[in-house]
């Protein structure tokens, strides 16, 4: 967060198809919220490693390989003609914010209340139901899209309808909205923080695979700073909380950041059926390694981070104890329901995950990246550790 506004010259942009102007508030909002987090970290973290603070959030620019309702997101460079790097690009689905709207409101609201995961853990289909619901929604929007000659504020208002959404709703998601939004967007900003983006050249495939890794631990840690490290000591904010001090807030904040956190790896896995034809996988794609290492990665930094930073008198026990149990009870039903894999698990401790972490590790040093010395010394023990178990 930043203490005072940065002082910049350069400019920032959002692009957005014409047509979602003529929307109602509430369905535009995703829009604009997704882009503000992106912005609002992304000005901040660029100004501190000295590279332009120009940032374009494109939703209307779509590869050739892609469609515009896949879950994806990327960051490219932007340079002029002799070279010099002007600023950062982050290309989104123009459906990409719906989509999550839609996932939070149809799955995610459900499925983490804890009341509801007690039914999820002796019901096995209900939470393959709801994300059945979630497809067959998009699928209508889809349909719409296409028959209209690709019309994005036709389909965006169509999804909304048929879940019969509306402006009162609103409040339900705009929390777990944006949470993961800020999760997603901090994971293209940090590839840029890195200091990927700035050479010419895309390395080979393993310092590719190696970044995904480091951009998932800075951008888990640049939310644990947000949401946790940041937490206000003020009676308002402790009000707007619903708890009675800064203890209680502070445990109630661990608890949305593990949620948020755990919802990601959901939304990958629904991202993985995509591209699986229905089948949910957290299997990486291309150079992305698998959605499992990736969430365990930044769920024993971020503990790491907690635990190290805040003493027993400041999280309450009973408190954390019941964080852990509701965790373990959500990675328990994702076992039980498929979504996470025996292939999965095995992925943990096989040779190539080992490749990539030690490449990580390789590149903090090379790169000189001296913010990311105790990151590296988390990945070496995380290594040694997953070595030890291969061998035990």
């Amino acid at each position: 967060m930043a203490l005072k506004p940065v002082d910049t010259f350069c400019n920032s942009s959002i692009k957005l198809p014409s047509s979602l102007f003529t929307l109602h508030k509430y369905e535009l909002f995703p829009y604009e919220r997704f882009a503000y987090n992106i912005l609002h970290l992304g000005i901040e973290a660029l100004n501190k490693v000295d590279l332009p603070e120009s940032i374009t959030v494109d939703y209307t620019k779509l590869s050739l390989d892609s469609d515009p309702w896949l879950i994806n997101a990327s960051i490219t460079n932007n340079r002029s003609r002799s070279g010099d790097l002007l600023g950062f690009e982050v290309n989104l689905p123009e459906f990409l914010p719906v989509i999550i709207h839609l996932y939070i409101h149809i799955v995610a609201n459900q499925f983490f209340d804890y009341k509801n995961l007690i039914s999820y853990n002796q019901k096995e289909e209900s939470l393959k139901t709801s994300i059945q619901s979630l497809f067959d929604v998009l699928n209508k929007s889809v349909q719409c899209y296409k028959k209209n000659t690709n019309s994005i504020g036709l389909a965006v208002r169509e999804a909304y309808s048929t879940i019969g959404y509306g402006f009162n709703d609103l409040n339900d998601s705009y929390n777990h909205f944006d949470l993961l939004t800020k999760l997603i967007g901090n994971h293209e900003i940090a590839h840029a923080y890195l200091g990927q983006l700035s050479d010419w050249k895309r390395g080979p495939e393993i310092d590719c695979s190696a970044y995904e890794l480091l951009a998932d631990l800075l951008a888990i840690e640049w939310f644990y700073i947000h949401m946790i490290k940041n937490t206000p000591q003020t009676p308002e904010y402790f009000n707007m909380r619903g708890v009675k001090n800064f203890s209680e807030a502070l445990c109630r904040n661990v608890d949305l950041v593990f949620e948020s956190h755990q919802s990601l790896l959901l939304l990958m896995g629904i991202a993985g059926a995509q591209r699986m034809r229905g089948k949910i996988t957290l299997q990486g794609s291309g150079v992305h390694p698998n959605g499992l290492l990736r969430h365990l990665l930044q769920h024993c930094h971020l503990y790491t981070l907690i635990h190290s930073n805040y003493s027993s008198d400041l999280l309450d026990e009973k408190s954390i104890n019941f964080i852990d149990k509701k965790y373990d009870l959500i990675m328990k039903i994702l076992l039980e329901n498929g979504f996470i894999s025996t292939q999965d698990v095995n992925t943990l401790i096989n040779g190539e995950t080992y490749q990539i972490l030690e490449r990580a590790i390789q590149i903090i040093e090379e790169k000189k990246l001296q913010p990311l010395k105790h990151i590296q010394m988390f990945l070496q023990s995380y290594l040694d550790t997953m070595k030890k178990k291969t061998i035990s």
